[in-house]
């Protein structure tokens, strides 16, 4: 069977989806109920609105005769850009234009100001240009596109001038060159050859001189608009893409929460999870009676003793007195109703059958069967453990016909040594005494060491596992310790089943071989779907 903890973890796993199956209305609640919650919320915010321009950064090309002209001015580099698009100086110079210098002067904090508009800048970058994209969000609708536009603008003024500045210092530098060297030509004392050589560097001076006046005037930066402010559009809130995330994220939380709860109930909810855990066949199912219901009124109860017999015929072929144990991991887990039903089951097929009382702690079948038929045994089981020789049976109840009763009318101190002392003897007084076909013996649950002591002078033994009572730990350790002891588990017996599982076994016509399809060997009459 493996370790239980793994087996623990796949079947939490294969649980999944019938616990979407099983809570897919309150998942839908939630998922509805968020989704509208955070769709009015969201249009309850105040609106804000984007503008996005885009400025292409290219290397710009100067005239190969201005050699001198210092080299920055044409290197490209679009994270410089992206930095001075993001100083507060150009920011400001934007606001100024749009909302005039007159409100930069009163108000004192810039950033009080710039607070009110999200700026961001994207970069994308080539091997011989660069794309930014400038952006603007804020709630001021109405003056976002000109903000955006005039940011653009500012940042493109702003290279046009550092270019010019650059050709601007460049100018007069050589203006001052043309300066010095005519007031050096103005000298008499200067022979012809350094005469000649002033003059042809004032030339070459002077063409540098009027082609930088010449770019002065004309001079553009590396930037350039490549698109205007676009209209501004409403990017918070967005209500429908909120709600839709709100509703699933609902969804998801409210799920876990039901994944959450699950992993710590660790009782057993369907026959499916009974036999993944065990590995062993679900013999049948048995509905989950109201309190006090007695089993023989109930039609439902009545079908599936009937089809745990059906179930059992092939398990016990070769067996000629069939003796089974009917027990269970723990009390009050329905093992008494489910073994006087199974009794009842192999008396109706004409099978004589002996059903034992040997929960020597708690005699519960011997009580129940008082109440049901009115029958007040005057001996029992304790009779035959106290006589110092034991030679005498029980007085045998008849309680329908081919079905007898074994009682115990009172509980036994040590039952668990007067069992493994005489279980031998009594079940081989049983077995040559009378002509029993079926013995039936109610057992006390694996809890108590008195199963473990009978169990072992059965044929088999029929687990009953009570649906959202019985432990899965429990039910895990009960196999394993019955396995240890070389004890045969014909299978499992799976009784409270809710109304709604059964409705569904029912569908088909065919309460027990739908059960024997999907959790063991198919067991099916020839000829027949229904129980005799």
């Amino acid at each position: 069977m493996g370790d239980s903890s793994f087996l623990e973890e796949e079947l939490n796993l294969a649980n999944v989806f019938q616990l979407m199956r099983k809570n897919w209305v309150w998942i839908l609640v939630s998922t509805l109920g968020f989704g509208i919650a955070v769709y009015f919320t969201s249009i309850s915010l105040p609106p804000r609105y984007a503008s996005a321009s885009r400025v292409v950064v290219a290397q710009t090309v100067f005239s190969p005769g201005l050699l001198g002209l210092p080299q920055s001015s044409v290197s490209l580099d679009g994270r410089a850009y992206t930095e001075a698009a993001k100083s507060t100086t150009l920011q400001a110079n934007a606001l100024a234009k749009v909302f005039g210098e007159e409100l930069l002067e009163q108000n004192e904090d810039l950033e009080k100001l710039f607070a009110r508009f999200r700026t961001r800048v994207k970069l994308i970058e080539g091997r011989s240009s660069a794309v930014l994209t400038l952006e603007v969000v804020t709630r001021d609708k109405e003056h976002v596109q000109a903000l955006t536009q005039a940011w653009a603008e500012t940042l493109v003024m702003w290279d046009r001038e550092r270019v010019r500045r650059s050709v601007t210092q460049y100018k007069a530098s050589l203006e001052a060159q043309v300066l010095a060297l005519r007031t050096a030509l103005r000298s008499n004392s200067l022979d012809n050859e350094v005469r000649r050589s002033l003059e042809s560097q004032l030339g070459s001076i002077l063409r540098d001189l009027y082609m930088a006046r010449s770019l002065e005037a004309t001079a553009t930066g590396q930037l350039a608009l490549l698109e205007s402010a676009s209209v501004p559009k409403q990017v918070f809130p967005r209500p429908l893409l909120y709600a839709l995330l709100g509703g699933l994220l609902g969804g998801v939380a409210f799920f876990s929460l039901v994944l959450f709860r699950d992993s710590l109930d660790t009782r057993v909810r369907s026959s499916e999870e009974v036999h993944r855990l065990t590995g062993l066949p679900v013999l049948s199912e048995f509905p989950d009676l109201p309190p006090g219901s007695p089993v023989e009124t109930s039609e439902a109860f009545r079908e599936a003793a009937s089809y745990l017999r059906t179930s059992l015929r092939p398990l016990l072929m070769n067996e000629d007195r069939k003796i089974l144990a009917i027990t269970s991991p723990g009390p009050l887990e329905g093992k008494t109703s489910i073994a006087l039903a199974l009794a009842h089951a192999y008396a109706r097929s004409g099978q004589k059958t002996l059903l034992v009382d040997l929960d020597l702690r708690h005699p519960q079948l011997t009580k129940r069967v008082a109440e049901l038929y009115g029958v007040i045994p005057k001996q029992g089981l304790e009779a035959f453990f106290n006589l110092p020789i034991s030679l005498s049976l029980p007085e045998l109840v008849p309680l329908a016909e081919d079905l007898y009763l074994c009682p115990t009318l009172e509980a036994q101190q040590n039952s668990s040594e007067l069992l493994g002392q005489e279980i031998r003897t009594l079940i081989k007084l049983l077995n040559e005494s009378y002509d029993f076909q079926v013995i039936i013996l109610d057992n006390p649950p694996v809890v108590f060491p008195d199963a473990l002591v009978v169990a072992p002078h059965t044929s088999g033994v029929v687990f009953v596992v009570a649906q959202q009572k019985s432990d899965r730990k429990s039910v895990l350790a009960s196999m394993q310790i019955m396995k240890q002891i070389g004890v045969r588990i014909l299978g499992m017996a799976m009784n409270r089943v809710s109304e709604t599982r059964l409705s569904q076994v029912f569908q088909d016509g065919a309460y027990g071989y739908h059960t024997q399809k999907r959790y063991g060997k198919i067991l099916k009459r020839p000829g027949r779907n229904t129980p005799s």
